[in-house]
């Protein structure tokens, strides 16, 4: 019984280190949309997003380990979590308001995940029409020079 207790707060522990690592990330989320917002684009905010992302990843290569970890203390427990939970629900609903928290953030995360990639896409359109405008306002001027050579002779 007290080896269940034991995993049970240990559980609520990675439950809560995982919380925390989910901020984070919703937190770089966060800061890369404003980068995102930026109009004006230069190799030193490229870098800081890129950097931003590489820092993202490593938090969610965290969140994997404790994802493994929690899954893997359950897993010990077997039957004899079952037949035990009464004496532990105090614990159990801990866990449940826990896991509860997680889920919001990790909606909130995805939500802010898509919103940036949007943004991406945006941009991306956005500078391959201004490309194709540069290109139709060059053709068109050369169109119009040849026109106008063509008149004065």
């Amino acid at each position: 019984m007290e080896q269940i207790d034991a995993k049970l707060k240990i559980m609520l522990e990675v439950l809560n280190e995982k919380k925390q690592i989910l901020e984070s990330i919703l937190n770089i989320s966060e800061n890369q949309e404003t980068i995102l917002l930026i109009t004006q684009e230069n190799e030193e905010i490229k870098t800081l997003f890129m950097d931003m992302s590489v820092e993202k990843q490593k938090h969610i290569d965290q969140v994997v380990e404790k994802d493994e970890r929690f899954n893997n203390l359950f897993l010990s427990m077997g039957e004899a979590f079952e037949q035990q939970a009464d004496f532990h629900k105090d614990i159990i609903k801990q866990l449940q308001e826990e896991i509860k928290t997680v889920s919001e953030l990790d909606i909130k995360i995805r939500a802010m995940e898509e919103k940036n990639r949007n943004h991406i896409v945006n941009k991306t359109i956005n500078k391959k029409t201004q490309q194709g405008a540069k290109v139709n306002k060059n053709v068109m001027l050369d169109r119009y020079k040849k026109n106008t050579k063509g008149r004065r002779k």
